[in-house]
């Protein structure tokens, strides 16, 4: 007998199939039409619904362009309030995430030298950007299915949850069908496993890199400074689509997780939420308030929370460092000459 998963996978093709058929000619016909910037432009994006690292891959590219280019990151700001057009620059008070989205309000904490946009119709806000940063480079947040931009580089994540439910949704978790990947220039593949289910997806002209995300430490969110947190325990809030790699993580380095509250990914926190919150901190005075990056720029607005709230980092490693950064040079360096009062 079939388990029951299966069988409801093996039900749901028929709605798998006409979604993902749909998609590929809704994005074949967004190719057709879409529009050129006059910046470079590096999309990143993965297969599948939920999280598999495009936010530590976008902040990666980041500090690579950053020396040299502006990153100017364009997104459609997913679980924040309204629908207007956006657009911050860095040197400005970070972004609050109920307007920017919880992501790009994160990756606003790690520019120095670029811009966020938040659109649904991202390809509005180029010709601002190209106008105000002629030297810049567009970084495409959760770019692959986002065909109205044209873009010169392709960066598709594949996890293990991509290679385990290799059907779309609702059959499995693919926006698209598994050949899509074809289109990608970059596959990051983040185990052995997926690596090899990519592989048989892509095409010869597409680079496989292994990509790993690993723990960078626990520090203070409201200074940044590192914390020791080996032995001790903690109230873990996670509000992300793949919170259990952040519990495990914790637990590797030594962290007891003696409460965890999880919500979804994109929540927006309640006073609510922050009272029970503050109420476990009450109940266990010595644990630490753990939480991750993403989560934390939305908790720091209730008073009772912020001083106290500690983050998970992470951090990705690349195998072949050089040939991405070299990839991402290259790009880069089609933009306009840098002038000399950014160098």
């Amino acid at each position: 007998m079939l388990p029951i998963a299966s069988l409801l996978s093996i039900l749901a093709f028929p709605f798998a199939a006409s979604y993902a058929s749909v998609a590929a000619v809704v994005g074949w016909v967004r190719r057709l039409r879409r529009v050129r910037s006059p910046l470079p432009v590096i999309s990143v994006g993965n297969l599948s619904v939920g999280g598999s690292g495009k936010t530590p891959v976008a902040i990666h590219i980041a500090r690579l362009l950053q020396p040299h280019h502006p990153c100017i990151l364009l997104s459609r700001g997913y679980g924040r309030k309204g629908k207007e057009s956006l657009v911050w620059w860095s040197g400005e008070l970070p972004p609050p995430p109920e307007r920017y989205g919880d992501e790009p309000s994160l990756i606003a904490r790690k520019l120095y030298n670029g811009a966020i946009g938040i659109a649904n119709r991202r390809a509005t806000l180029l010709p601002i950007f190209a106008a105000a940063r002629p030297h810049g480079v567009v970084v495409l947040d959760d770019g692959f299915q986002h065909q109205a931009v044209a873009r010169d580089l392709d960066v598709v994540i594949v996890d293990d949850a991509t290679a385990n439910a290799p059907m779309p949704i609702p059959a499995g978790r693919l926006r698209e069908w598994p050949g899509a990947l074809r289109r990608a220039d970059v596959i990051l593949a983040t185990s052995n496993h997926a690596a090899a289910w990519a592989k048989r997806h892509t095409s010869n002209a597409s680079l496989l890199l292994r990509m790993n995300i690993r723990f960078d430490g626990i520090g203070h969110w409201q200074d940044q400074t590192p914390m020791e947190a080996a032995g001790s325990a903690a109230i873990l809030v996670t509000g992300i689509a793949n919170p259990q790699r952040v519990a495990t993580m914790a637990e590797e380095h030594g962290v007891k997780i003696i409460e965890w509250l999880q919500f979804r990914d994109h929540y927006r926190y309640t006073g609510e939420d922050a009272e029970r919150i503050a109420n476990l901190m009450q109940q266990h005075p010595s644990a630490l308030l753990l939480t991750t990056e993403k989560d934390a720029v939305k908790l720091e607005q209730f008073p009772e929370l912020r001083q106290q709230l500690a983050v998970m980092k992470i951090r990705i490693e690349i195998e072949d460092e050089v040939k991405f950064a070299e990839l991402i040079g290259r790009v880069a360096s089609r933009a306009t000459a840098l002038p000399d009062s950014f160098r």
